[in-house]
C-alpha cells in the first residue's frame, strides 16, 4: 500500500463506500490521503496519526502531502487548473 494516496470523488460516490476505502488506507498504514472534490474544486487532506486529521483546502489555501511527501505542496485552486 503506498504511503500517500490521492482520491477524486465523483458526483456518485456514496459517502459510506468512501469511508469504507479510508478505514481499509488506516488499516494498511497509508500517511497522508487527498480526496478531491472537483464539483467544488476544494480538496479534504487526511494526515495524523490513523488519518484522524483533516483540512479542507480551496483556492490558495496549501494542499500538502507530508509526512508522506515532505516536498509535495500545491495551491488547491492548481489541482483543478487545466
Amino acid at each position: 500500500m503506498p504511503l500517500f494516496v490521492i482520491e477524486v470523488i465523483s458526483t456518485k460516490d456514496q459517502m459510506n463506500l468512501v469511508e469504507d476505502k479510508m478505514e481499509n488506507y488506516r488499516a494498511a498504514g497509508v500517511k497522508v490521503v487527498w480526496q478531491i472534490f472537483p464539483k467544488f474544486e476544494k480538496v479534504h487532506v487526511y494526515a495524523g496519526e490513523n488519518l484522524d486529521s483533516m483540512t479542507v483546502c480551496k483556492g490558495d489555501r496549501l494542499c500538502s502531502a507530508a509526512p508522506a511527501l515532505p516536498d509535495f505542496v500545491m495551491a488547491a485552486k492548481d489541482v483543478f487548473k487545466g
